[in-house]
């Protein structure tokens, strides 16, 4: 959503756009519109309604800069320490798209980083089965298996038991 400030009431009211019951009652107060931006990308939609807004009415998209049904207005007693919420929600949105970029900046560094380490796991099991192999063949290159399948080392360790890896 982006917020378009349309400026005070009392402008609103001598351009037409509200009636006497707003422009009247509310003419130093802001009003906006909150525009529909899927991606940053400006639709043409603003927050609405579609016909004269009362309690319960549902708020959908309708076309911007038209009519008085997508304008809101902050009344005055709607300040947070001076300043109006429309711009503190807009603050607050800006606040949220900046936390959601380093987010996305960390997480690339993060996949990067696990990339690393997958690589790193490889190499050290290459180098685990390497040194593994090795150990198991004979200095003289022989075969590094007895009769029965179980690595020389292990057979001269171990009598034909079931705990010793026997088969």
């Amino acid at each position: 959503m982006a917020l378009l400030p349309l400026g005070a009431v009392a402008t609103l009211y001598a351009d037409g756009i509200v009636g006497p019951a707003v422009g009247l009652t509310w003419p130093s107060d802001n009003a906006y519109e909150y525009e529909y931006t899927p991606d940053g990308t400006p639709s043409g939609l603003c927050m609405g309604v579609a016909v004269t807004a009362a309690n319960g009415t549902p708020v959908t998209l309708q076309p911007c800069g038209i009519t008085a049904k997508t304008v809101w207005i902050t009344l005055s007693i709607d300040t947070i320490g001076g300043e109006d919420i429309a711009h503190a929600a807009e603050a607050g949105q800006q606040e949220a798209r900046n936390q959601r970029a380093e987010l996305a900046v960390q997480l690339g560094q993060l996949l990067a980083e696990e990339a690393k380490l997958a690589v790193a796991v490889q190499q050290l099991q290459a180098r685990k089965a390497r040194i593994y192999w090795s150990g198991l063949q004979g200095r003289d290159g022989a075969d590094p298996f007895d009769a029965s399948g179980r690595p020389l080392q292990l057979a001269a360790r171990c009598p034909p038991l079931p705990d010793c890896g026997s088969h």
